[in-house]
């Protein structure tokens, strides 16, 4: 019997997609164009609200995860400030970690379509950084990181302090975006030092300030001493404000431009940390007493000092509670 082949045939083709890869071994561009055309489409508002959805879950994760940042002077880039991450001045091991998942969460929006891109700069902004990487960009969420806006009165500071007082078009737009000012130390903000509430000043957007409360007696720890209403800051319980109030006589009116605008004065303590603030310096009317503090998270449950509005009871309340100096 003779020997017989039966002849090759191509299976058909499942569905569409199918049908174009079987006409040639390798892809071209005619044929992704065909295969783009062969898959349902998604509605593009449906797409973005997809997108808008992942971009609010990353903004929230960044909340979350928050980190701090100095400003600095950085003269070859066009916006002549830059941000340097504190974790990686300190020597951290894990520097630049929180950057990196943040890029991940946000690659997709990023690398989607121009909309998307512009969906994320809206809400994480891309800032300009110096310290080791001075060709990547920072991505920051400005409405809850803090940047550490200290300054000294070093020569290599004037720079700095041309930058955000004649910025350029890129430096107004970081300037405008900060709005969480942190200071490690209350006595900058002090008449004698004015170069530092000059560059303080530069931030039109500034919200709030923090600044680190080094001194206090444990006994503020205990039931019932944190009052709703305002305390005075010079008092034995804040050998650190005491002394920084001693000094500033005029911060009352040093601090009156940033009232007007809003901006808030928090302290935060030592041992807490600086996302937990647990005081604020407010302005109070009661004569050579008028910057006071109001403590965030009270417990005295109404007491009848505060119902006095607290001031006057708590100056009394010192006769009794004061350390002896023996």
């Amino acid at each position: 019997m003779p020997a017989f082949t039966l002849p090759r045939t191509t299976p058909p083709p499942l569905n569409i997609v199918d049908s174009i890869m079987a006409r040639s071994s390798a892809p071209t561009v005619q044929m992704h164009r065909q295969f783009a055309a062969a898959q349902p489409s998604l509605p593009f508002e449906i797409f973005l609200a997809v997108m808008d959805v992942l971009i609010a879950e990353a903004v929230l994760q960044a909340s979350l995860d928050q980190t701090r940042f100095w400003l600095v002077y950085l003269k070859d880039s066009p916006s002549k400030i830059a941000l340097a991450d504190t974790s990686i001045i300190s020597g951290c091991p894990h520097a630049l970690r929180h950057q990196v998942v943040r890029f991940d969460s946000l690659r997709l929006a990023l690398q989607a379509t121009r909309k998307t891109r512009d969906m994320v700069h809206r809400k994480i902004l891309r800032f300009p950084m110096t310290k080791h990487r001075q060709s990547t960009d920072l991505i920051v969420d400005a409405a809850s990181e803090r940047v550490d806006g200290t300054i000294s009165v070093a020569d290599m500071e004037r720079d700095y302090l041309q930058a955000v007082h004649l910025p350029t078009p890129l430096g107004d737009s970081m300037l405008r975006s900060v709005q969480k000012l942190w200071l490690p130390f209350v006595h900058l903000l002090h008449e004698s030092n004015p170069r530092a509430l000059a560059g303080i000043a530069a931030f039109p957007s500034l919200r709030t300030i923090t600044f680190m409360v080094d001194d206090y007696l444990p006994t503020l720890d205990l039931p019932g001493r944190r009052h709703h209403s305002p305390v005075p800051l010079m008092n034995p319980f804040f050998p650190d404000l005491e002394q920084w109030m001693a000094s500033s006589a005029g911060f009352h009116a040093m601090w009156r431009p940033f009232a007007k605008r809003g901006v808030r004065l928090y302290g935060v303590r030592f041992d807490t940390g600086a996302e937990q603030p647990f005081l604020e310096v407010v302005s109070t009317p009661n004569g050579m007493h008028s910057i006071g503090g109001m403590f965030l998270h009270p417990d005295c449950g109404g007491c009848w000092r505060c119902a006095r509005h607290g001031e006057d009871a708590y100056w009394d309340d010192l006769a009794d509670e004061t350390p002896d100096d023996e």
